[in-house]
Parts: C-alpha cells; sequence; structure tokens
C-alpha cells in the first residue's frame, strides 16, 4: 500500500486523444508524464502508451518497485511484445469477467490482438510493491467511425438487426474502466471517478422519436402518450414529410424538437448535407421552432456529416453508425474533437423487431431487461421510436416501467447540457491518510474501495471515508451461453442491405 500523499490522476506517457475521450467519459483526471513529475506524487496509476527513454523507463521502473501500478499497452511495444505468446485477429469477443477486468456486451474489436501466458490479452504480476498490467488490445478502436449491420441477441427466433459502429466503444470503455479499477485496488486504495449523472441518481432515461414520414394522428398518438407519462421525448422531425403542417409542432411545450432531416438521405458530400439540413432548419425557425440537436438519417454518419452540422451550429448529434450503449462523447475527427458531443442509444427500435417477428410482449420484455440491466450496470437508458411503427402499448409499458423505477428523465438538450457540464472540469483530488480531499469545487464522485463497496458522494474539501457511508453493490450479469451466436453469418443482413439500397435510391 502507498502511504505518500499522491494526487489522484492517471499518468500517460504521451498524450492521445483517444486517453482523452476514454478517460474523460470514466471521469479521471490525467496529463502526461513530464521530465519534472515526481511520479510517486503526481500519479495513482501510469498508463504506458509510448516509448520511453532510458530516464523514464528507470523512473517507472523505481515507481512500480515503490508500489505504484503501471499499465504498459500496445503502443508500449517492446514491453508487450515481449511478453506476447499470439497474435492473431479478432473480431469479437464474449462477455468476461475475472480478477483483472470485466466487460458485459460483446467486445467487437475487428483488430489485431496480442495474447500473452495466461491465453489472454491482458496480464498483471508484482513487482517489489507495486504492479504492471499488460493490455493487448490497441484501444485507437474506439475511436473508429466504421459500421456494419449487427444482431442483437434474442434466446429465440429470429435476432433484430441494426447498422451500427463496427467496434463497440461502450464495452470497450468498460473493460479499461475496471482494468484502471483493478490497478487502484492492488495498491490498496480506492478508486474515484466523476459520477455520469446529475447528483447521485443511478442512470438517466432519454426517448427519441424520429419522425420518418410519420402522420399527424400517428404523432399525436406519442403525444399523448409521452404527455400522460411525463417524458420528456425529443422529436426529430422528418421536415418535408410533415412541411404542410409544421404549426402543428408548436404546442409540444413539455416536449423537445429536434432537426432529422429535410431529404431523408445522407450525403458524402459536406455541402449537400449542409444544404438538406439547412432547409430543414430553415423551415422550423420560420414556424418559431428553434431546434438545438440532430440526428442523421438511418442512424449513419460521416465526416461530412459532421463538417455540415457544426458549420451550422448545432449543440448535439445521435448516430448508432458511429456510437451506441454509451456514455456520450465527443467525437474526434481532422485533429480535433468536435465541439457537440454524441449521444448514443440503444438502436434496437420496434420496426427491428418487427422484422424479427416479435410480439409485443417480446418486445417489452426486451427493453424492460435493458432498463434493469442499464440501471445495475449505471449505464444510461436511451431508446427510440418511429411513430409509423406504431405498437406504442409497448412504450405504454416502458414508460410506465420508468416511472415506476423512479429514473431521472431527462430531454436530449438537458442530457447534451448535463454532459457538457459535467465534461468541461475533471475533478482534481488527492489522497492522504484515509482521506480524499477536492480542490475543484463541489463535485459527485464515486468512490469504489478494494472489497468493491461503494458510494457517490459529493466532495467539496476534505473527505474522511472512515465517515462515509459504503454498500455493497452486486452487479452479476449472467450472459447466455450461447450469445457469440448473434456475431454468426447472417445472409439476412445481405437482403436487409439491399432493401435499405433501394428504399434510399428510390425515396
Amino acid at each position: 500500500m502507498r502511504n505518500n500523499p499522491f494526487i489522484m490522476q492517471i499518468g500517460l506517457v504521451r498524450y492521445e486523444p483517444v486517453w482523452e475521450l476514454v478517460l474523460r467519459q470514466i471521469g479521471i483526471p490525467f496529463s502526461v508524464v513530464s521530465d519534472g513529475s515526481n511520479l510517486l506524487n503526481d500519479f495513482s496509476v501510469i498508463i504506458v502508451n509510448g516509448t520511453m527513454d532510458t530516464f523514464l523507463q528507470t523512473s517507472l521502473e523505481d515507481f512500480v518497485r515503490r508500489g505504484g501500478s503501471v499499465l504498459y499497452t500496445t503502443n508500449s511495444v517492446n514491453a508487450v511484445d515481449d511478453r506476447t505468446v499470439s497474435k492473431s485477429f479478432v473480431r469479437s469477443l464474449p462477455p468476461s469477467k475475472n480478477d483483472l477486468y470485466q466487460f458485459n456486451g460483446i467486445l467487437d474489436l475487428f483488430s489485431r490482438v496480442s495474447f500473452f501466458h495466461n491465453n489472454d490479452f491482458a496480464d498483471v504480476e508484482p513487482f517489489g510493491d507495486g504492479w504492471k498490467a499488460y493490455l493487448g488490445i490497441d484501444i485507437n478502436v474506439a475511436i473508429s467511425t466504421n459500421s456494419q449491420r449487427n444482431n442483437f441477441y434474442r434466446n429465440t427466433g429470429r435476432m433484430p438487426n441494426e447498422t451500427v459502429a463496427l467496434r463497440s466503444k461502450g464495452t470497450l470503455r468498460q473493460l479499461i474502466f475496471s482494468l484502471i479499477q483493478k490497478l487502484h485496488h492492488l495498491q490498496q486504495m480506492p478508486f474515484v471517478h466523476q459520477w455520469y449523472y446529475p447528483d447521485s441518481e443511478p442512470t438517466v432515461f432519454t426517448m427519441r422519436i424520429d419522425s420518418d414520414k410519420g402522420t399527424q394522428s400517428q404523432i399525436e398518438q406519442i403525444y399523448q402518450l409521452s404527455e400522460r407519462h411525463y417524458i420528456p421525448t425529443t422529436w426529430f422531425l422528418d421536415v418535408k414529410s410533415h412541411e404542410s403542417w409544421l404549426p402543428y409542432f408548436k404546442k409540444f411545450e413539455h416536449q423537445e424538437i429536434g432537426v432529422h432531416c429535410y431529404e431523408h438521405l445522407l450525403h458524402r458530400s459536406t455541402i449537400l448535407n449542409r444544404e438538406n439540413f439547412e432547409k430543414a432548419l430553415m423551415l422550423l425557425r420560420k414556424n418559431n421552432l428553434n431546434p438545438k440537436g440532430i440526428t442523421a438519417p438511418t442512424g449513419e454518419w460521416n465526416k461530412e456529416y459532421a463538417e455540415a452540422i457544426e458549420s451550422l451550429g448545432f449543440q448535439y448529434s445521435s448516430e448508432f453508425a458511429y456510437d451506441y450503449d454509451n456514455l456520450p462523447s465527443y467525437p474526434f475527427m481532422k485533429n480535433r474533437f468536435l465541439p457537440f458531443p454524441q449521444l448514443p442509444i440503444h438502436p434496437v427500435c420496434i420496426g427491428t423487431m418487427l422484422r424479427a417477428r416479435m410480439s409485443d410482449e417480446e418486445m417489452a420484455a426486451h427493453y424492460r431487461t435493458v432498463i434493469d440491466t442499464n440501471i445495475l450496470l449505471n449505464e444510461p437508458i436511451c431508446l427510440y421510436h418511429h411513430p409509423t411503427h406504431e405498437h406504442n402499448g409497448v412504450f405504454e409499458e416502458v414508460f410506465r416501467y420508468i416511472n415506476e423505477r423512479n429514473i431521472l428523465k431527462l430531454s436530449y438538450t438537458q442530457y447534451s447540457d448535463w454532459w457538457k457540464q459535467r465534461s468541461s472540469t475533471l475533478p482534481q483530488l488527492r489522497f492522504s491518510d484515509g482521506t480524499i480531499e477536492s480542490s475543484s469545487g463541489d463535485t459527485y464522485c464515486r468512490i469504489i474501495l478494494p472489497d468493491l463497496s461503494e458510494a457517490i458522494i459529493s466532495i467539496n474539501g476534505k473527505i474522511d471515508l472512515n465517515k462515509v457511508s459504503f454498500t455493497m453493490v452486486k452487479r452479476e450479469i449472467e450472459s447466455p451461453k450461447n450469445i457469440m451466436s448473434s456475431r454468426t453469418f447472417d445472409a439476412r443482413h445481405i437482403l436487409q442491405n439491399a432493401l435499405d439500397w433501394w428504399i434510399k435510391t428510390t425515396e
């Protein structure tokens, strides 16, 4: 155990955008290790993500020998390669839990992975009074922008499918979180990170409607359903379909209006994308509707789309071809982070479940499972729907269940504004003699002790851990034994992709 006072932050051997993205999502302060760094005082864990000169290598050895923890990544080539037994191209890995790490969804990687003597992609060993850990996965997959059609597990019958981000960023974030947490606990110290939600809320619920060709009657039904259950639904309008009756939406005072499109398509041209979304934006503003956010048609994402919506001043976007089932993040593009957050959703909607021939009862059960799992894992609950798919009784049950579980409900602008506020400042924390001291003002943080008991509290000034009430939280998720069947070849994907292409080109 390290007894000396130290700053609770992550040290990076060199700056990498992907580490900033993931560490800001988790809510851990970080800085680059410099020649003048006092490693034992300045860092709780150091991530070796680049080559080291002799001086830094000697300093790190001393840091570990005296009780520190270091994580060597694939960018610290020699350290990882020296321990690598084999390398292979890995498409996907099943959910996993062991003494070193855990993640609860399928980890889609589509990259080469190093495996160590334990036949695993991660390993840890004691060194002096400290610990050395090794990760054989290149986490740069977390800023990938490729997509493909995936099945979403169902234990019987056809599986619903959707075109989503090729690599599962949310699952990778869970893996990194668990590794960093373990490297704190191996030093017999608490792991502290900025909390994900307002105050100590366990999660949030958002509801999104993409209005795609919905009639006024279909939209009115969902509007009344949302009002009846006090759901701050956010509506992303297919403006061309509603152009003659846009004033209708002015009555949505308890709900939010956003842009989906004018023409329901996405281009590989910044100019054409801008023209499409600007036309939608101007028509909405002409009718005294002032949208702040946007979602792209069919959930697609490309850099030309990002450039277009940035130039139009949108405050957030949400596309599952970029990310899904994850915390918000700021996309990294052309050597910079975009100024607006991406708000991921759960991409399975009623339409995708209808294609899988699921009944209303099966659809409601799917959403209840998502809700229960995400509450347990403290993941956001972000669902979406289309008016033309109807089956609104499913969401009658979903809304009732959300209210029964007393989940905080936010519109997309509220969620985006909260995330921007959270992201603007990382907590500055110092640990010494069983106390945590904050120098960054009032900040809600989760503190997880080595015995895995935890507390979510506001830290302002000094906190004596002996006076904090900690609770044991069991997050046991039993993954289906055949869950990887959702990643086997499915000929229906080819047919669905062809159908989607035909619809897109003939609309």
